[in-house]
């Protein structure tokens, strides 16, 4: 699968672009503020609706125009061309409008299908240290596009949560009220953590085989461990009735598919604790890869959005994605500074002919 051809109209500080992309190796290189990451951003947001840099809808589109719109051809072995197309006008009451070979799309889930994309940008560093929100984000990406009944499952759960946290917040917790709420989060708390489970058991799997191609000592005292969100031990239906007051004076559901994790630890500490930038940002990447093999695994060719990463990693780091990158035999996208004809990332280009692109003031020119 591939992002075989891409226009913009009025995103970030592109004005109007129609680009032709490479299935293999795309490097699009340009000064700061250039639009290298807009390109990315956009690709993105074809996918899912959304940014990785803002929830404001409103600074995604260009200054001065009302709306964005965003028009691709995925290429796909088996259905051959698709084109999907995204149009937001931000404050419209009809929200986003998707089509899929010009009829009319309800969820941004079938686009998401259609365009897998994981992408590296420096917010994703913050998988490791930063809270647990990032890491329930990233194994649900996965499991999302593994077995097509997460989403649905996951938007229940969050509906129903939703109403317990009302209740709780309020202190109405008499059976009457929140028991049936208490039974059917529990519910739905408990299939969705077989998923994430199975999803998570998948991506070890993948994760173990990277690391023992790598050379770096420090990975091989790295742990990672999946937490559903309550002690396993009991049901989740137990746990949730057993500490109805102690949520009810918190306002909110302290146990629950809500705030499952995925412990990651160096020894017994915290990785973000005892691991070095530089081996977090390492550690990040081969999560992620390890994230595309379990798709490829399942037949489901994912697309690579990396922003700048080759100034974020040392050389040897480089050329560990570089050898990665070459096995998963995917659609990649890479910015930099510079083009990155030097050094391990280099390498990719001895493989797969590129497609090259200049940015300047948000207009591409292929080289």
């Amino acid at each position: 699968m591939a992002l075989s051809e891409l226009h913009l109209h009025h995103f970030r500080n592109i004005g109007q672009q129609k680009l032709q992309f490479s299935s293999h190796l795309n490097l699009i290189h340009g000064a700061n503020g250039s639009g290298k990451t807009s390109l990315l951003e956009a690709i993105y947001y074809l996918s899912t609706a959304r940014s990785f840099r803002t929830s404001n809808h409103r600074r995604v589109v260009q200054e001065g125009s009302r709306s964005l719109t965003l028009f691709g051809v995925v290429t796909d072995p088996v259905r051959g061309s698709l084109r999907i197309g995204l149009e937001r006008e931000p404050g419209d009451a009809n929200g986003v409008r998707l089509q899929r070979n010009g009829e009319a799309v309800r969820s941004v889930s079938e686009l998401a299908r259609l365009l897998p994309v994981s992408v590296i940008e420096p917010g994703t560093f913050e998988l490791v240290a930063g809270g647990p929100g990032n890491r329930r984000r990233f194994l649900d990406w996965l499991v999302f596009h593994v077995e097509h009944w997460f989403s649905g499952l996951w938007q229940e759960a969050q509906r129903a949560l939703k109403q317990r946290n009302h209740l709780l917040r309020h202190g109405i917790i008499d059976q009457s009220s929140i028991g049936p709420w208490n039974a059917r989060v529990a519910e739905l708390g408990e299939r969705l953590n077989q998923g994430r489970q199975a999803g998570f058991d998948r991506f070890c799997q993948e994760f173990e085989a990277i690391r023992t191609r790598s050379e770096a000592q420090w990975l091989r005292n790295v742990s990672l461990a999946f937490n559903p969100g309550w002690d396993s031990n009991n049901s989740l239906a137990a746990v949730v009735e057993s500490n109805l007051e102690a949520e009810a004076r918190a306002g909110f559901s302290l146990y629950g598919p809500n705030r499952a994790d995925i412990r990651i630890r160096v020894g017994k500490q915290p990785a973000g604790e005892v691991l070095s930038r530089g081996q977090q940002r390492s550690l990040v990447v081969l999560m992620k890869l390890a994230q595309m093999r379990v798709l490829q695994s399942i037949g489901c060719e994912g697309i690579c959005l990396l922003d700048d990463i080759h100034a974020e990693l040392d050389g040897e780091n480089q050329a560990l994605l570089a050898g990665e990158l070459l096995a998963l035999n995917t659609q990649v996208f890479l910015t930099g500074i510079t083009a990155p004809n030097e050094g391990a990332l280099g390498h990719l280009m001895h493989k797969h002919e590129p497609a090259m692109f200049h940015v300047e003031h948000g207009r591409f020119t292929e080289q």
